[in-house]
């Protein structure tokens, strides 16, 4: 019976997500599934042209990692809680208009966001969820703004890389030949379970 061997421990910490693809999926949802915007950026918006506008930008604010269980024994696991910045800008000139159409972009985010099964996948769970609008000036332009921090969590376990894992042993005997009588000669190789 062969024993078909798991993943090693460096195929484990390589599996492990990071904030940077959480925030490059939420970038590319928004950007395949919320049409409406004229340009998508992966910053902060800290310079805004009028032709850019309505802008939408998907961004990292903080990665908080916390350690689970003891955390001086064992391998590193952590709870990491990232916070996504969404950031939806519009032109303010017909204000009505214009805020009612960024609440239905920004609406439109959210429902792409919480209802992608591959971004759902890849976190365990969204930890909350907080808007606010923003009026600004950018430039000679005034600008209304619907900031939303999005904050999720998922786990990370970082085994250590072991060089050996013992998943088999290969045995062979050498024994000297006789004159009188031949002594048999050992081959045999075991996998050894790992559970």
């Amino acid at each position: 019976m062969s024993v078909v061997p798991g993943p090693t421990n460096l195929q484990i910490a390589q599996s492990n997500f990071t904030p940077e693809q959480i925030w490059i999926a939420a970038h590319e949802i928004i950007v395949a599934k919320v049409p409406g915007f004229k340009t998508y950026r992966r910053t902060p918006a800290l310079r805004v042209e009028p032709p850019d506008l309505p802008l939408i930008t998907v961004y990292v604010l903080r990665d908080r990692e916390q350690s689970v269980g003891d955390s001086n024994t064992g391998s590193p696991e952590f709870r990491h809680y990232v916070t996504l910045g969404l950031e939806g800008i519009i032109n303010l000139s017909d204000v009505d208009q214009q805020l009612e159409t960024l609440a239905q972009l920004m609406l439109a985010c959210r429902v792409a966001i919480y209802s992608d099964a591959g971004f759902i996948r890849m976190v365990e769970g969204v930890e909350s969820s907080e808007t606010r609008l923003v009026f600004n000036r950018k430039g000679e332009n005034p600008t209304a703004g619907y900031q939303m921090e999005l904050t999720v969590h998922f786990m990370t376990v970082w085994p250590p890389d072991v060089a050996d894992d013992y998943l088999r042993l290969h045995l062979e005997t050498r024994f000297p030949e006789s004159q009188t009588q031949p002594i048999p000669q050992i081959i045999r190789d075991w996998e050894i379970p790992q559970d």
